[in-house]
């Protein structure tokens, strides 16, 4: 695995006592299930609800990044993140 959902949702769990998630951990855990098997370009915009599940997100901004282009996606994403605070903090 890419990312160990185990280890990830352990450590979420200990921070505020058990499931403080709300359920939001059985949508993680099968995000990353997906993300492992298409880490490089994701899975497009295929709403999280084409494979059942009745929300069209993983309430999760980074793991929706992944979700849907991959890491590739994320390099993007965190380049536009970086530029963005370069330019309209650091240069004010």
């Amino acid at each position: 695995y890419i990312l160990s959902n185990e280890i990830l949702i352990h450590k979420l769990n200990a921070i505020n006592g058990s499931d403080p998630l709300s359920g939001r951990d059985r949508v993680w855990y099968f995000a990353l299930d997906l993300i492992n098997e298409n880490p490089v370009f994701g899975y497009g915009f295929y709403s999280f609800s084409h494979w059942g599940f009745e929300i069209g997100t993983t309430h999760n901004a980074l793991l929706d990044v992944i979700y849907k282009s991959g890491f590739v996606g994320l390099v993007i994403y965190s380049f536009v993140i970086i530029d963005f605070y370069l330019h309209h903090f650091l240069y004010l």
